[in-house]
């Protein structure tokens, strides 16, 4: 039951010329799910897309869902778009005196991103997180009428504390005319682990056998390790600091704990501990700064 009409006001930080673009590619609309609730000319829901030569994009290569930024620019169905990435949607704010203007991502369009990929959907639904985004992106011309759920989940996006967009950002297309089309939040990775991690697996490489508690642990750990690369290709940050936590930074702590390798660590000497042991803990710090 509705029970009564919210106004979201949001004061956005406009900046003149459009934010610097990264890794051109290409993006092809696929529909919107659940699709049906029609806001104006554009649909409220899941919007599914395939990308190609984004690689910075979280589902580079696959269909992946995302919401929309703009609520008045169009696409197409079956249309392949060109596309780039960058922190702000273009023409967010509207021509003024000639310029091109870009409007920033709002820190709580990206939480409730956030919250929706990690399916903490708070008793909404994909419409509700997108209408909620182009609010807070100041793009709805006129106020909601809500439920108790969606204004609890405004009320959460209101509060959630983040400063800035973590490891979300801006998917601008672009017709093949160079006309713009329409923008959408994107994940991006983790760059700073996943690299931390590929040198955490080329230092393994470089121990001896007999730095291990068994022969086989070194192919174990870098297999461990590339199971956390996958979480964090896939986004799921949370689970790739739980792997590094649980399944390798307890096999490798001995020495910074007790300044020797205990019964647990697969590593048994203390040299290589000391260098494989930094490199797990910078990946977690890095991981742990994006969620927060």
């Amino acid at each position: 039951m509705i029970r009564r009409i919210i106004f979201i006001t949001v004061v956005c930080a406009f900046v003149a010329a459009p934010a610097l673009a990264v890794h051109m590619g290409t993006a092809t609309f696929q529909g919107v799910d659940p699709g049906g609730a029609w806001w104006g000319a554009v649909e409220a829901g899941q919007y599914n897309l395939t990308t190609w030569g984004l690689g910075v994009i979280q589902g580079d290569g696959v269909q992946f869902g995302t919401f929309s930024l703009e609520w008045s620019e169009p696409i197409e169905l079956g249309v392949t778009y060109d596309a780039d990435v960058s922190n702000a949607a273009i023409y967010g704010a509207g021509p003024k005196d000639g310029e091109t203007i870009s409007d920033p991502l709002d820190p709580r369009s990206a939480y409730l991103y956030d919250q929706y990929l990690k399916g903490n959907l708070h008793g909404c639904t994909a419409d509700t997180f997108q209408v909620l985004i182009w609010a807070f992106e100041d793009e709805l011309p006129w106020p909601t009428e809500v439920t108790p759920e969606v204004e609890a989940l405004a009320l959460l996006a209101e509060n959630c504390g983040w400063s800035d967009t973590g490891s979300y950002r801006v998917m601008n297309l672009w017709n093949p005319d160079g006309s713009r089309a329409m923008d959408f939040i994107v994940r991006v990775p983790v760059p700073a682990a996943s690299m931390t991690l590929i040198s955490a697996v080329d230092t393994i490489n470089t121990f001896a056998p007999e730095t291990f508690k068994n022969k086989n642990l070194g192919n174990v750990l870098t297999n461990k390790i590339n199971a956390v690369r996958k979480s964090i290709d896939q986004g799921d940050y949370t689970d790739a600091i739980d792997k590094l936590r649980k399944d390798i930074l307890e096999r490798t702590n001995g020495c910074a704990e007790t300044g020797a390798p205990d019964t647990n660590d697969w590593i048994v000497t203390s040299s290589e501990q000391e260098q494989l042991y930094p490199l797990i803990l910078e990946a977690i710090k890095c991981l742990e700064e994006a969620i927060q």
